[in-house]
């Protein structure tokens, strides 16, 4: 009885030709090196690249493999090669400009909705608060943890009074459970 009943909804969007050349590369690159990491059984294994991670570990699981000393050496970058292109394709999908026109549509298609948008990093936060203000640059608040508490708490206090055209958090992983947001109809995970 604490969460209204909700729909959810999820939106398809295209990455942008360079974006999207950018993710394919980053996964091929993920591919080539994530097949080496594989379990007991032959599946390729998440926390298996992450133990790998560490340099002795890494050493000694190639060897359990039969893998050489030749063979270790052609492959002893591989673990950071494969996190750093997950990371890039987090990064590339975290950062995509599709999601501002989206989100940007969405909130001019409810005009009358209060509403939360989480993003992932403070920088996107930045960006989708520009892209809001195209429709109005009264109607949104950013927060996050480059923001000081005191300014937070003023545009909470902002958003939560109904009689301000404040009604759009943007929100970077600062807001957590238990904050008090009075009449949300609206969120947005953008991250």
């Amino acid at each position: 009885g604490l969460i209204s009943s909700f729909r959810v909804f999820n939106i398809g969007l295209d990455l942008d030709p360079i974006s999207r050349a950018e993710y394919e590369q980053a996964s091929k690159d993920f591919d080539d090196t994530f097949d080496i990491f594989k379990d007991s059984r032959g599946y390729r294994n998440i926390q298996i690249l992450f133990k790998c991670l560490n340099p002795g570990f890494f050493k000694h699981y190639c060897m359990s493999q039969g893998m050489g000393p030749d063979e270790y050496n052609l492959v002893k970058r591989w673990p950071y090669k494969c996190k750093d292109a997950m990371n890039m394709r987090k990064t590339i999908l975290y950062k995509a400009a599709c999601k501002q026109d989206a989100i940007k549509d969405i909130i001019e298609m409810f005009p009358d909705r209060r509403g939360i948008i989480f993003s992932q990093s403070i920088d996107f936060v930045e960006q989708l608060k520009e892209t809001v203000d195209i429709i109005d640059e009264d109607i949104s608040h950013t927060y996050h943890s480059k923001v000081s508490k005191k300014i937070r708490k003023e545009r909470l206090d902002d958003f939560n009074d109904l009689s301000t055209p404040s009604r759009i958090i943007i929100s970077a992983s600062a807001l957590n459970e238990g904050v008090n947001l009075e009449n949300i109809s609206l969120a947005i995970i953008a991250s």
